[in-house]
């Protein structure tokens, strides 16, 4: 599909409505510090999006701002849930993931839930728009990366996990959780943006952890 990539917090937002879908994708920022310019002129530009009839789908920070956006809330964790995760709910929402998050989703008003696990949900879906707080977007090549920096690592121990269960246990999961990942994305395309009748949607990004 083409699409458009933005930096939200350098580049310039295009005109809300302008495509036919929206990928808002993760930050090292939380999705409530809209003190930070960038983060509230996204919760805008999304709530504008929204109100042309564009369809969302949010993952982690995206997830957290598109439930902020339609009236759930978003609060620090008392524990961060890092690595790998078996996610409780219907295949393509449910699986095991590869989850890197510390603030837990309220589901927002009139959403369904689709997917937890113990400490907080994973997934919901309100009208056209779907939230999904893991990442279904990585690799091996960029799990790799993440953890391969001290920072990260560092934070596996602190939160009481195994930097290498967790790099052993890639290889092994990775394929199943990329597979599960085109499903989760042909399941919002095509229902929701319609893909199979030949349009292409647009996503829009927000910056990378």
């Amino acid at each position: 599909m083409p699409y458009t990539i933005v930096d939200v917090a350098r580049g310039q937002l295009p005109e809300p409505g302008r495509f036919r879908a929206l990928a808002v994708l993760g930050s090292s920022r939380s999705a409530y510090e809209t003190g930070e310019p960038w983060i509230q002129a996204e919760h805008d530009f999304v709530r504008a999006c929204i109100d042309a009839g564009t369809p969302v789908l949010g993952i982690c920070f995206g997830a957290q701002l598109l439930a902020l956006v339609l009236g759930g809330s978003v609060h620090r964790m008392a524990q961060p849930e890092l690595g790998w995760y078996p996610i409780s709910g219907d295949e393509p929402y449910g699986g095991t993931y590869f989850v890197w998050h510390g603030d837990e989703i309220t589901v927002p008003p009139g959403s369904s839930l689709l997917a937890s696990t113990p400490a907080c949900t994973h997934a919901f879906a309100n009208g056209r728009h779907l939230g999904v707080q893991y990442h279904p977007e990585l690799t091996f090549e960029h799990i790799d990366f993440w953890i391969s920096t001290p920072r990260r690592r560092q934070s596996i121990i602190d939160a009481g996990g195994d930097v290498e269960q967790i790099m052993d246990a890639t290889p092994v999961l990775e394929p199943a959780a990329v597979a599960a990942a085109g499903r989760l994305y042909h399941r919002f395309f095509s229902v929701h943006v319609h893909l199979d009748s030949g349009v292409t949607p647009c996503p829009h990004a927000s910056p990378a952890r």
